[in-house]
């Protein structure tokens, strides 16, 4: 069975592409994946961290607030608007995933319902170089909830039938002892 991450990044994945951003099918799961020039734009997602909550952390299922980066890379086109033509483009295209994110927050797909909420928490642009060509990042933070269970206990184990107790009163020279059968 998939862990939560990776079923919310599937998810993600396949809604982006289904959305027909202007990245059309480069969207690709995992960290920094360089990309050829033929293959931009394109959008790069990764789960960096995730958190339990602390309301929960004694629960089942546990609520855990989910880090979901999305990084959208494209060349730089060459002239004197360059800047201003990559920075509407690139807003374009974040307007495009924020409309996919945003369609369904929930990801109902997720089996379980895994996914209680989904939420853009910030965007940045910023400019790289590589070799002699410009390239223009945004990167989009989204936070997931997300809720999972703890694991299965696994099998063979013997029955827990009888179990024995001892309690020490620093008071008293008796013991007390308890023997208890569990039906």
């Amino acid at each position: 069975m998939a862990h939560q991450r990776e079923t919310i990044r599937v998810a993600v994945k396949a809604a982006l592409i289904a959305a027909s951003t202007a990245a059309g099918a480069n969207v690709k799961v995992g960290q920094q994946i360089p990309q050829r020039a033929s293959q931009l734009p394109a959008i790069t997602l990764w789960t960096p961290s995730d958190k339990t909550r602390e309301e929960s952390v004694q629960s089942s299922p546990r609520e855990l607030d989910q880090d979901l980066i999305l990084e959208v890379t494209a060349w730089i086109a060459d002239g004197d608007d360059a800047d201003e033509t990559t920075a509407d483009t690139l807003d374009d295209l974040c307007a495009q995933i924020e409309t996919a994110m945003h369609a369904d927050p929930f990801f109902g797909a997720l089996p379980d319902n895994a996914c209680a909420d989904s939420f853009l928490n910030g965007t940045t642009l910023d400019l790289a170089q590589v070799g002699e060509q410009m390239m223009a990042r945004a990167v989009l933070e989204y936070g997931f909830l997300y809720r999972t269970s703890a694991p299965v206990a696994p099998t063979g184990l013997d029955d827990f039938s009888t179990g024995h107790t001892e309690i020490v009163h620093s008071d008293d020279d008796d013991d007390a002892q308890n023997t208890f059968t569990v039906p």
